[in-house]
């Protein structure tokens, strides 16, 4: 058990992964698009304090900041600059700009930011680098290089108190090698953790050290990624989300996601979600907004790759299980964003040739940021190429910033923000039983240091309602109750809109109000009907509306009299889709109940439905949860009324095997973003796919993997009809075609992860089944016995849930039809026919009955014949014991028998019995009949 981890530890070589290797060459297209773009230092002078005027500090664009100092690389060790960070001396209050550079890192005393001192540098622990990065905890600096065997170093910081002669040439002050090169360093100061990542250890994922000895870190653990982990904000997370209230949360920039761990156990770390979006360049560093609910995700390559100006993405964290991109905010340039950190309400962001650029985050809940100053370093472009400001640097308590900038040196900025003040409505939602009245609480927070007077007013009102506020207009900070009075006003949902106004500067909120003036009606129960059978075990429940109804509450029980419920949930909708999948054969009762401000109406008419026996349709769930696609196909399937059940495969291949598959006819097989080596069947899965197909099987595949990742298999050719196939041709749309799939599309791919779709091409036997812009997508095949499609690429990128429904009823009306053939004209149809090519069987046998017993010598023994042969003949094997209940040891007395008489010459001895047990075969399998102890295998 130790030797892997001193694997991990060391970083040692290990088998090549293609996901990995993809990732490494998504690196080195960065690195490279990054030194291709290098410019040779910048000649500048030092320039001393000059405000922003007009637009300009001097020759800088700008706008509500001032040049307090720029410092030239020639002035602070020379080289070209990367990262900067900061530390303030808690015994001095002395504040210190830490800046790398490809020759080592800088110190600078900014306590006086018009006067700073350069104090020294510290040289690299080897080789000179490009990338360099730099955090700070308990007064020692730890900073990390790509430079091969450089590790961590540690630097104590207090020795900047006492820099005699200025500059000087530091020393480490210890150093951590338990990782060679290493892109980027976070560090959780409320634990005492650091997260190396882009080591070159923990199968590219977070290399975690513990930092409770400051100037001896201890190895404390990895969190293997299934990509390169680029960079990381890590926190004990306090925000909306309960489930993870005080547990230690890391927020990972994963290359082509955005990965969410729990770290709160660092020998045993768990993934929490994985998110991608469309247009992803290279997902390269996030920050969380301070009450943790939004995270903004910058992207290094999409500017180039895509055309469009600097663009933010807004993800809400308000469910860590599933984050939600509300928003992709593009700015007023073209540069390419690098770096950001939020704090008191704005975010800090240097963007390359856009110099820093600070956005308010007031309305970041509609997708929306709003530039409130900025300091464009690099003045003669803002293009998309990797010069000017790396990173920034906002946490002093004296509010300056400071920006390195690659070619140009350190900026010491003062940021000078309008002052303003923010409004707040709640709740934001208001339900009133008319007549009747209910309060808002409205609060006023300054912002810079704002101070004035705000007028409310509400507007969107319904008639006959009156709104007063106890206090207005509100002094700056301040709040005011709003009551809102409807007597009188018709019943109905309103939005209001609350202002506020001091006459210059004008901020609004909505609040949604319901109006209702009776207790809801009585709604009706619509589908499943009442004793409809078969229905799916993850039901579609509708009903009609009933009047002035707020919510409805579903109740399922298997009890008509509801004693005990076995699901409820509560909706506005008058559709619901059971979040639980029920029994088969059941009969299940349900009923639903309206309510609102004025009270409870009374339980609908209950209505009842029976379940489905085992379903005739496998889901195969394949992908690796980042995203977690089967949503997609849970929801078309249910709402195509078919019912399924799922396996999952975790990743791996623990995949189903001939046995696990025979109770099924269709399996739908699906690997979302899967690659690196598990997309799709594996050996074991195809052998087993391949021998339930040639019994009568209709399988669907959709993956853009499975060839990247298997290659072209045998199976491929020989049930899958595939002559060949091309990886990653990221084909942009699909239409349908052929004889199964014509009529759907054509569609735009809209993939929920990087498209990696791949070219696949029928042989012979096969036809094209989806047509992309760079050639066949898409083949499927009737193999008279069986029938596949194999799509290569998701079906969960279709762009609507109608797309996809459409491609799955497809499939399915195809596979129907073949199950509802009779190929060898036994008078059972394929579907029912363990042997659809094989006119003598068709299904198992029923057990045998009318056992009798009668002296020997000969042929003491005859029963009769299965009321269900299944086949033209089957044969009888005979099994004796001497207990009823065990025939585990029993003797085979006579085996593949094949007419209804047998011999048993013994004789008991007194008070023995002999207990009899005839188990009936054909090629669809066996009967022993009912009862317990009868898995005997004594006879061949």
């Amino acid at each position: 058990m130790f030797l892997p981890v001193l694997l991990v530890i060391l970083g040692l070589p290990a088998a090549a992964d293609p996901d990995q290797e993809t990732a490494r060459q998504r690196r080195e297209t960065v690195r490279a698009k990054f030194v291709e773009d290098q410019q040779p230092v910048e000649n500048l002078q030092a320039m001393a304090a000059t405000p922003c005027v007009d637009g300009f500090a001097g020759s800088y664009p700008c706008s509500e900041i001032d040049l307090v100092k720029f410092m030239p690389l020639s002035s602070v060790g020379g080289g070209s600059a990367n990262d900067v960070w900061g530390w303030t001396d808690p015994m001095t209050g002395n504040e210190y700009a830490i800046m790398g550079r490809t020759s080592g890192t800088s110190f600078v005393d900014i306590t006086d930011p018009v006067n700073p001192v350069y104090l020294g540098n510290l040289p690299p622990h080897g080789a000179n680098s490009s990338w360099r990065d730099i955090k700070v905890y308990a007064d020692h600096a730890y900073i990390v290089s790509e430079a091969s065997g450089h590790g961590m170093q540690v630097f104590d910081l207090t020795q900047l108190r006492s820099v005699a002669a200025p500059p000087v040439t530091f020393s480490e002050t210890a150093h951590y090698n338990n990782f060679g090169s290493c892109h980027n360093l976070a560090i959780n100061e409320d634990t005492g953790f650091a997260y190396a990542v882009g080591t070159t250890s923990c199968a590219g994922g977070p290399h975690f050290v513990d930092l409770a000895d400051p100037v001896n870190p201890v190895f404390a653990g990895c969190h293997p990624e299934t990509l390169y982990t680029h960079d990381t904000q890590c926190v004990v997370y306090n925000g909306p989300d309960a489930d993870y209230t005080g547990r230690e949360i890391c927020f990972n920039s994963n290359e082509t996601r955005v990965n969410v761990i729990d770290v709160t156990d660092h020998s045993n770390s768990s993934l929490i979600s994985s998110t991608v979006y469309s247009g992803t360049g290279y997902v390269h560093q996030g920050w969380l907004t301070e009450d943790q609910r939004y995270y903004m995700q910058g992207d290094e390559l999409d500017e180039q790759n895509f055309g469009h100006n600097t663009r933010t993405r807004i993800l809400d964290m308000t469910d860590l299980d599933q984050p939600l991109l509300i928003g992709n905010f593009d700015h007023q340039t073209a540069a390419i964003d690098h770096n950001l950190y939020t704090l008191n309400g704005h975010v800090y962001m240097a963007n390359y040739r856009a110099g820093l650029r600070i956005m308010d985050l007031d309305d970041i809940a509609s997708g929306v940021l709003t530039e409130v100053g900025y300091f464009d370093i690099y003045p003669s472009s803002n293009s998309p190429s990797f010069n000017g400001a790396w990173s920034v640097y906002p946490y002093f308590d004296s509010g300056v910033v400071v920006v390195s900038g690659i070619e140009q040196g350190l900026f010491i900025l003062q940021p000078r923000f309008q002052p303003d003040f923010l409004l707040d409505a709640t709740p934001a939602t208001v339900s009133i039983c008319e007549p009747g009245l209910e309060t808002v609480d409205i609060q006023l927070t300054d912002d810079n240091d704002y101070v004035g007077n705000v007028s409310l007013s509400v507007t969107g009102l319904p008639s006959g309602a009156i709104e007063t506020f106890s206090v207005n207009p509100v002094a700056v900070p301040g709040n005011s109750t709003l009551t809102i009075d409807v007597a009188g006003s018709a019943p109905g949902n309103y939005t209001l809109t609350v202002g506020a106004t001091d006459g210059t500067l004008t901020h609004d909120t909505d609040v949604q109000l319901a109006v209702t003036d009776t207790i809801p009606g009585t709604a009706t129960a619509v589908s499943p009907p009442h004793g409809s059978i078969d229905i799916p075990r993850v039901p579609l429940l509708q009903w009609t509306a009933a009047s002035q109804a707020a919510e409805y509450t579903v109740e399922i029980s298997t009890d008509p009299g509801f004693s005990s419920l076995s699901y409820s949930a509560t909706t506005t909708a008058t559709t619901h889709i059971v979040a639980l999948t029920l029994d088969t054969t059941t009969t299940y009762f349900w009923r639903i109940l309206a309510d609102n401000a004025c009270g409870t109406g009374v339980y609908s008419a209950t209505s009842a439905f029976t379940t489905l026996d085992v379903p005739d349709l496998l889901v195969v769930d394949d992908d690796d949860n980042g995203p977690d696609v089967r949503p997609e196909y849970s929801a078309a399937l249910t709402a195509l009324g078919r019912d399924f059940n799922v396996w999952d495969t975790n990743n791996t291949d623990d995949e189903p095997s001939a046995a696990a598959l025979a109770p099924y006819n269709a399996v739908v097989w699906f690997s979302g973003d899967e690659f690196g080596g598990a997309a799709g069947p594996g050996a074991g899965g195809e052998q087993a796919l391949a021998s339930w197909l040639d019994g009568g099987g209709c399988l669907l595949i959709s993956s853009q993997d499975y060839f990247y990742d298997r290659g072209l298999t045998g199976f491929m050719s020989s049930h899958l009809g595939v002559s060949s196939a091309t990886s990653d041709i990221t084909s942009t749309t699909a239409d349908g075609s052929g004889s199964v799939f014509t009529g759907i599309g054509p569609y735009n791919l809209s993939l929920p992860y990087p498209n990696y779709s791949d070219g696949v091409f029928p042989d012979a036997t096969a036809e094209r089944a989806f047509q992309g812009d760079l050639g066949s997508i898409a083949i499927n095949k009737d193999g008279v016995d069986y029938r596949t499609a194999y799509l290569g690429f998701g079906v969960e990128g279709l762009p609507t849930s109608a797309a996809v429904e459409s491609t799955l009823s497809a499939f399915l009306t195809w596979c129907d039809a073949l199950l509802a053939q009779d190929d060898d004209s036994d008078g059972t149809p394929n579907g029912d026919d363990c042997a659809p090519q094989n006119s003598s069987v068709w299904s198992s046998p029923s057990a045998v009955y009318g056992l009798t017993v009668s002296a020997a010598p000969a042929d003491n023994l005859a029963w009769s014949q299965p009321a269900v042969m299944g086949a033209s003949t089957v044969t009888y094997d005979l099994l004796r014991s001497g207990s009823s209940a065990d025939f585990l040891s029993a003797s085979c007395m006579e085996s593949d028998g094949t007419d209804t008489i047998a011999t048993d010459n013994a004789t008991p001895n007194v008070g023995e019995v002999y207990y009899y047990l005839i188990r009936v075969e054909n090629a669809c399998g066996d009967n022993l009949g009912n009862g317990g102890g009868r898995s005997a295998v004594n006879c061949p």
